[in-house]
């Protein structure tokens, strides 16, 4: 669990640098849900792990979480207000964004029932209980509902975001959960909200975020192949609507 600080205030009821808090009350209150469950089972994977000089620190796991966030927010900007559904609707595909790091808009989303047969096997037995919350929390914010009743539609507030990261022979695969903070979606037309979104590296790091950061969750497994994670490229004729043959020129 990462909320936006590299370290925790306190160690609370355990001295254990496994995950990451915000506040002594979080930590307390994740220890008597979660982590005393866990606890133990992490302290050795670590171990294993720093004997094979695979460690993956908590200061790593918290940089990797607000990264995610930090590429995934601007293409935010550029679906929060489609003129297809209602404000706040986009995402009800209820699946996982698969981020690509440099390229944001080249992500695509899993859906749930396509990514837990995928990830749950490299998951932890220990570590099942804390995704099983991470998908309960999305669901129960974003709701299930799929029709086109606007009164039943939820606002889609809650994220799930993926990402692979190579570590040796082994990849730290990082789930994180977002919880949307402001509601005023970005006013403007469809080649604005683009610009707006395109322009992520422009942004500061002290920035203000549209999102919180609810939890991270990191695991381990082979290297895959990355491709797998990655939706094809468009061609030159999809992206500019020029026949195949043709230039920029014909723009």
């Amino acid at each position: 669990m990462n909320h936006n600080k590299p370290e925790p205030t306190s160690q609370g009821e355990h001295a254990c640098h496994s995950v990451v808090y915000c506040s002594v009350g979080c930590q307390n209150e994740d220890w008597r849900a979660l982590h005393r469950l866990e606890c133990a089972h992490m302290l050795k994977a670590y171990k294993d792990k720093k004997e094979k000089g695979l460690v993956h620190s908590y200061h790593g796991r918290a940089f990797q979480a607000s990264s995610m966030r930090y590429y995934y927010e601007p293409t935010a900007v550029h679906h929060d207000r489609s003129e297809e559904e209602p404000p706040y609707a986009y995402g009800r595909d209820g699946g996982v964004q698969m981020l690509h790091i440099l390229r944001p808009f080249s992500g695509h989303v899993m859906p749930l029932e396509v990514f837990i047969p995928t990830d749950f096997p490299f998951v932890p037995s220990y570590l099942v209980p804390r995704m099983k919350a991470f998908i309960n929390c999305f669901n129960s914010a974003n709701g299930t509902y799929r029709g086109p009743d606007p009164a039943q539609i939820r606002s889609q507030n809650s994220r799930l975001l993926f990402r692979s990261f190579p570590l040796g022979v082994e990849d730290i695969n990082v789930l994180v959960l977002l919880k949307r903070v402001p509601y005023v979606a970005f006013e403007g037309e469809h080649m604005v909200k683009m610009k707006k979104a395109c322009e992520f590296a422009f942004r500061g790091p002290q920035a203000r975020s549209d999102y919180l950061v609810q939890g991270a969750l990191s695991y381990t497994s082979p290297n895959r192949k990355w491709a797998s994670f990655k939706p094809i490229l468009p061609t030159f004729s999809e992206l500019t609507g020029i026949g195949e043959g043709g230039s920029l020129g014909d723009i």
